[in-house]
């Protein structure tokens, strides 16, 4: 939890390793990880700003199209969305309202079946269903998961284990 210009971005960052730092080492299960792209895979990042391609829902969840369609809708239906694998997405998801982007990256999140999963400011800008359906998927879905949300309200951490409050970077 923290004020905009506390950290939160570049302490995340240097936890992605996107920043170089000097000193210390991050340990993940107590390994260090030195292969960035492989330490990055160990973490879904929901943030305020998601990448939406032109293309269907299934696009959007599955580029690489490893997944079955079970697979898919059954994420879909785990975060609440109603959508079919074809529905079409416009470019940066124009037609997705802001809470159903967050809900649609989550569900990206629960596919690629992260060990951690990070929440940048993921609730800010929902509507009030959207962000019951995320809190309910943070608590129910991502239980057995370790979770970093980064918040400014403190009722987005309520019931986190530990809280971390950032303050002069």
């Amino acid at each position: 939890v923290c004020r905009t210009g506390s950290g939160k971005t570049t302490l995340i960052s240097i936890l992605l390793k996107l920043y170089p730092f000097d000193k210390g080492v991050i340990l993940i299960n107590g390994v260090n990880e030195p292969d960035s792209e492989k330490h990055r895979s160990l973490f879904s990042v929901i943030s305020q700003d998601q990448l939406f391609l032109t293309g269907t829902i299934r696009d959007n969840l599955d580029l690489f199209k490893k997944k079955s369609n079970q697979e898919l809708e059954n994420v879909l239906k785990k975060v609440g969305l109603k959508y079919s694998l074809s529905d079409l997405v416009i470019e940066r998801g124009q037609n997705l309202s802001y809470g159903e982007k967050q809900l649609l990256s989550l569900a990206r999140g629960l596919l690629q079946n992260s060990l951690i999963f990070i929440f940048d400011e993921a609730t800010s800008n929902v509507d009030p269903q959207s962000e019951t359906l995320m809190n309910k998927a943070l608590k129910e879905l991502l239980a057995d998961k370790t979770q970093i949300r980064i918040a400014h309200r403190l009722q987005t951490v309520e019931d986190c284990d530990q809280i971390l409050w950032l303050d002069h970077g």
